[in-house]
């Protein structure tokens, strides 16, 4: 007989998904069971669990299954259907690289000290940015006919109204394109665009939540994303009812579906600026369960750009050095693949200069390209 163990990274290989186990949970498939319950191996020290199948649909009637046990309300893992239907939805392409468009002099800066920027949500190029998602959010929640019949979501539309949610979350991000050669990013940020691996997880691991995703502009997307949130939320809720009818505390909290809307919503962005295809890191930090775990928030620097102090911090202030040990931890190296050099008058010259200081700073294996598009004087 098969044996079925909780195994975090398998991932099935026609469907995907997330690995709970070394199985999957969509109904008849060769790689899964028919059964409903399973009950799964474990390390010796931990006593065995068992597994029920947990069924989703969006709104187009796209499935997702997942197993769960029944230690958590199902909201707990709710982000799990919604990244799958989110993905539909966004139709976004799987990027091996996002690319971060400088100067010479940024550039240096990041290579030399080993340090990505994040700048704080609020102060982004585009002021409405931060406020604009909470605008779609809180216009989905305008109709009846998602909040009829949920207690949660009437919760959550009575919090939104009394209180700024953002003002409880430090929130920082920084920016890439998926366009590894692109003149107006060129033209915009300076002549270097470094080439990074798509993982938010190759910059190491820290203290809050980091995000990896593209930015979307579509202003129906935008709203499907919300809604589908919102539907799935209703779904948990039949799911939960029998936990809810004994103890309305089950309901899923006000501020964790916060946290995940200020998530989605801060790849939103007006659709003026499409042009950019960017994708983005966003790192969020809940200040009360920081507090309440007692863990440092990121520290907070400032920097002048643009008449303005505008606050910020990086990849080693954000760092969470592992727990128990007496040595010092850094960050790991940056996860840079490839540079691309603009078209300027001494293209040529930089990509040069751009190869010695890698080679000096321990990037043995990243390509140095210049740009197609020619230089016009």
């Amino acid at each position: 007989m098969k044996k079925y163990y909780q195994s975090i990274g398998w991932s099935c290989p026609v469907h995907g998904g997330f690995g709970n186990l070394n199985l999957c949970a969509w109904p008849n498939c060769d790689h899964g069971i028919q059964e409903d319950f399973v009950e799964a191996g474990t390390p010796p020290s931990m006593e065995a669990k068992v597994f029920h199948r947990v069924s989703w649909h969006d709104l187009n009637g796209n499935e997702y299954h997942d197993w769960q046990t029944n230690k958590l309300p199902t909201w707990f893992q709710m982000g799990r259907p919604f990244g799958y239907f989110a993905d539909k939805i966004k139709e976004s392409v799987k990027l091996d690289q996002m690319f971060h468009y400088t100067s010479a002099d940024g550039a240096l800066a990041i290579l030399q000290s080993g340090r990505m920027r994040f700048t704080d949500y609020a102060y982004l190029n585009d002021m409405r940015e931060i406020t604009h998602g909470l605008d779609v959010i809180r216009s989905v929640l305008e109709d009846e006919t998602h909040t009829a019949g949920s207690p949660t979501l009437t919760k959550l539309k009575a919090h939104l109204e009394d209180v700024d949610p953002s003002s409880r979350y430090n929130i920082y991000t920084t920016s890439f394109s998926s366009d590894s050669d692109s003149l107006s990013q060129f033209r915009l940020y300076g002549p270097v665009a470094l080439g990074f691996e798509a993982n938010p997880n190759g910059f190491g691991f820290f203290k809050g939540d980091i995000r990896f995703d593209h930015v979307v502009y579509d202003p129906e997307k935008q709203v499907r994303l919300i809604q589908t949130f919102f539907d799935i939320l209703k779904q948990s809720e039949q799911k939960d009812v029998a936990w809810i009818k004994s103890d309305e505390s089950k309901l899923a909290p006000a501020d964790y579906l916060t946290s995940h809307l200020l998530q989605i919503a801060s790849f939103f962005k007006h659709r003026a600026f499409s042009d950019e295809r960017e994708v983005r890191l966003v790192y969020s930090e809940l200040l009360e369960n920081m507090e309440n775990f007692r863990q440092e928030t990121a520290k907070r620097q400032f920097r002048a750009s643009g008449g303005l102090i505008v606050p910020f911090t990086d990849t080693f202030n954000m760092y969470d050095p592992a727990p128990f040990s007496d040595e010092e931890q850094l960050p790991p190296k940056l996860p840079l693949k490839s540079v691309v050099i603009g078209p300027v008058a001494q293209a040529e010259a930089l990509a040069n200069g751009m190869r010695n200081l890698l080679s000096a700073e321990g990037y043995h294996d990243v390509e140095v390209a210049l740009s197609e598009a020619p230089f016009r004087t």
